[in-house]
């Protein structure tokens, strides 16, 4: 990596240690509310993965509409600390805006993230298209759905106010609706990639295994929420595992992106260097293989069916004596982990079968 780029990210982590600074000092500041831990680290990585995406954009010229869509997303909720730790009654005024800001910033980030996922989809299902034919269809896909789910809220801003107690439970009732529509779009994303093994992009597959972990609990919350056993506390640490997750694959791809050989990768896979017929292996397709196949070795082994057995009853007993939302976030993970493995395992031999081959 060139000394430029590497000042550039120095440059990144600084303004990224200034956010929490700014963090520090909002905690000083009358009628903040007693935040915990998990409450400052996750605000702190909402703002690290907005500097990534909007780094991601500048540097990424063939998915730079997916990190601007990514960056407004995470953008807006990492500045929702504003009124996280100030106070909504001491920010607002009173009570009244404070708790309309509650509820139409929770329809927001509900758009944005079905939008980014969605749009994401639509990319990848039809390569050819141009950014606004994607944005149309996006568009024509999420708003009617988006609209009449949150219908009474967008023609009456006292519909909340009115339901009283039940405000809670039915608002997140129908941003459960909402976010069903992007799994359903990340299930498709999995299928076609199967199917296809096209590529968007180095690590765009695996941010789509991110958000599949992450829409799977995100679901669960809602669903909790709209039931009423949802535990805060538990919310913030799932969230922050899932955070960290995406911050993990989008950092790499950012140091990725950073180095000549990263470039040179992005341009190969979509067809922008005159270079012949190059035949190549996906980077660190191999060593990637490999883990996949230690990690199925282990599964197959039979001793380990006992354990995993023994796993899932557990967890079962549990259900009914841990927090239904712990053990119900326990088990969806675990779902998730089990059908990814299997998934990338599958694509990796499928990968390891054939030569890939780039026409100019």
């Amino acid at each position: 990596m060139s000394k430029r780029k590497t000042n550039f990210l120095f440059s990144f982590l600084n303004v990224w240690f200034g956010f929490i600074a700014l963090l520090l000092l909002s905690s000083q500041l009358p009628h903040w509310n007693n935040t915990t831990f998990h409450l400052w680290f996750n605000e702190a990585i909402y703002f690290f993965l907005f500097l990534v995406c909007l780094t991601l954009a500048i540097k990424d010229e063939h998915n730079r509409d997916i990190f601007i869509n990514l960056s407004v997303l995470f953008f807006f909720h990492a500045f929702s600390f504003v009124n996280t730790f100030i106070g909504d009654s001491f920010l607002f005024g009173n009570n009244t805006i404070a708790y309309y800001f509650i509820f139409y910033k929770k329809i927001v980030f509900a758009f944005f993230l079905n939008f980014a996922i969605i749009y994401i989809v639509f990319k990848y299902l039809f390569p050819k298209n141009k950014i606004r034919l994607n944005y149309i269809l996006t568009f024509l896909v999420l708003l009617p759905v988006f609209i009449t789910n949150f219908h009474p809220y967008i023609a009456d801003y006292a519909y909340g106010l009115r339901l009283g107690d039940a405000a809670n439970a039915d608002l997140f009732k129908r941003i459960l609706y909402t976010d069903g529509l992007s799994f359903l779009f990340i299930i498709v994303y999995g299928i076609i990639l199967y199917k296809t093994d096209r590529i968007l992009g180095s690590s765009i597959d695996w941010l789509m295994a991110a958000f599949f972990v992450f829409s799977a609990t995100n679901l669960v919350e809602m669903y909790a929420s709209a039931t009423g056993f949802k535990e805060y506390s538990i919310s913030s640490y799932v969230l922050m595992a899932n955070l960290i997750f995406i911050s993990v694959i989008l950092f790499k791809k950012l140091l990725f992106q950073c180095t000549e050989f990263g470039t040179f990768y992005e341009d190969l896979i979509h067809q922008k260097l005159e270079v012949g017929n190059v035949k190549f292996q996906r980077y660190k397709g191999e060593s990637n293989t490999l883990i996949l196949q230690v990690i199925k070795i282990y599964i197959m082994q039979r001793k380990h069916y006992l354990f995993g057995l023994i796993f899932l009853t557990a967890m079962g007993f549990a259900y009914f004596r841990l927090p239904r939302f712990f053990t119900l976030n326990v088990l969806t993970i675990f779902i998730c982990s089990v059908l990814l493995f299997w998934f990338f395992y599958s694509l990796s031999k499928k990968r390891a079968k054939k030569e890939y081959v780039i026409h100019s």
